[in-house]
């Protein structure tokens, strides 16, 4: 994967070969939903029938179909809990894998800017926010979308008032919440920079504990925490704010779709145009329409930490290895007999270009010849040593293996 990828197509690479379990997943859902819209209407039968004085045996058939359907949907959910955990699992640990390679192909530039707590956060902890991206997130929002459509429906069946009030207040709360949501992506994508390159830091200084202590500079690292921990609270806040506003809509939202409803159900019901049973499945399709939203809003918020995942995943996958392989065949099984000379050779770090590393360093190594380096801390010593098996390739001049070590194949140096 050289390229970012969308979080379409992120999502179809990684189901396609599950195709046949998710369409299961799917249906499953579905099924639920379908029941979910279908059991109403049985209470409403029931408490009409109890009104019209039907027979009890009548209405005990009635109440055991209602409770039979309620324990099929439940059944139905908890298959699809199950059936999308495995998705998820199956799907994220194949995005692990291949991400995790990809990193590993990299070359040292990219090793040397992120560190390895900054890529195991991202590498891990960005795949884990996508858990329910792959096995439910996509298809409950569509569900739950059907979901609103069908309860809208059939309000509108009841009332065309109460279903013109109740779609116009709908339409509304999820304007605002998909205004919301545009605005808190970038915000939650922020946090979780700033959490990768906590956890970096986190990593470095455990390793580097004996050289912080032995240099004194337990003052300069706790500093250092201090202000990634204030910008980690920080981001974390803004995104929070976030959080609560989209929480706070369907409260609201709802809150004037029951006094709407409410008020035309109990002017129709005293002028005897509506039964108990009609009113009693209003209040419940309004019910029905408030946790599908309420969900929306909670899928809304895993959509906003998915995508910042995903934008981050895509980043990693885009970053491509600037040392390639020669074009020259393979060395021979045995390099005896092959000199090794350094031609006029200088290099520097890349993110340090104005400071080289070395500079003009020019001999050639015979066949048999052993050479050592001597030399303080920092002098280059072991960049020699990464330069010949091509952990970097040189600023300038060159590195010759019998032909240029840039010309062979990476897997032979």
């Amino acid at each position: 994967m050289s390229t970012e990828k969308s979080p379409t197509q992120l999502l179809l690479t990684y189901l396609r070969p599950q195709k046949w379990t998710a369409a299961l997943l799917a249906l499953l859902v579905l099924a639920a939903i379908v029941l979910q819209l279908i059991n109403p209407q049985v209470m409403r039968s029931f408490l009409d029938g109890v009104q019209n004085n039907r027979p009890l045996a009548e209405l005990l058939r009635i109440a055991a179909l209602f409770i039979a359907l309620a324990l099929v949907r439940q059944l139905f959910q908890l298959a699809s809990t199950y059936v999308g955990e495995q998705v998820a699992w199956t799907a994220t640990n194949a995005l692990r894998a291949d991400l995790a390679l990809h990193c590993l192909k990299l070359d040292m530039s990219f090793h040397k800017v992120h560190k390895p707590g900054e890529l195991i956060e991202r590498v891990d902890g960005d795949i884990n926010q996508l858990a329910t991206f792959f096995s439910q997130l996509v298809i409950r929002l569509t569900a739950n979308f059907l979901l609103c459509l069908g309860a809208l429906i059939l309000l509108w069946t009841i009332d065309w008032r109460i279903g013109l009030t109740v779609m116009v207040v709908t339409a509304v709360g999820l304007y605002i919440t998909r205004h919301i949501n545009r605005l808190a992506i970038p915000r939650v994508q922020a946090l979780r920079e700033v959490e990768a390159t906590l956890f970096g830091y986190i990593e470095e200084w455990l390793n580097g504990t004996e050289t912080i202590r032995s240099n004194a500079a337990e003052p300069y690292i706790m500093q250092r925490l201090y202000r990634l921990l204030r910008e980690r609270w920080q981001r974390g806040h803004h995104s929070m704010k976030m959080t609560v506003a989209i929480n706070l809509i369907p409260h609201s939202v709802f809150a004037l779709a029951y006094i709407a409803v409410f008020t035309i159900g109990a002017w129709r019901f005293t002028n005897s145009q509506i039964s108990v049973g009609t009113l009693y499945v209003a209040f419940y399709y309004i019910d029905l329409l408030r946790d599908p939203l309420w969900q929306f809003t909670r899928q809304i918020e895993e959509l906003q930490r998915a995508m910042a995942s995903i934008n981050r995943i895509g980043e990693l996958f885009a970053q491509q290895p600037t040392i390639h392989d020669g074009r020259l065949e393979r060395l021979p099984a045995t390099t005896h007999g092959m000199k090794v000379e350094f031609d006029q050779l200088s290099f520097a770090y890349a993110d340090e270009p104005e400071n080289p590393v070395l500079q003009e360093i020019d001999f050639t190594l015979t066949p048999g010849t052993v050479l050592g380096l001597l030399g303080r801390t920092g002098s280059g010593k072991t960049t020699l040593t990464k330069l010949l098996i091509r952990f970097y390739d040189p600023t300038a001049g060159a590195i010759r293996l019998g032909n240029g070590v840039t010309q062979v194949d990476l897997r032979d140096v």
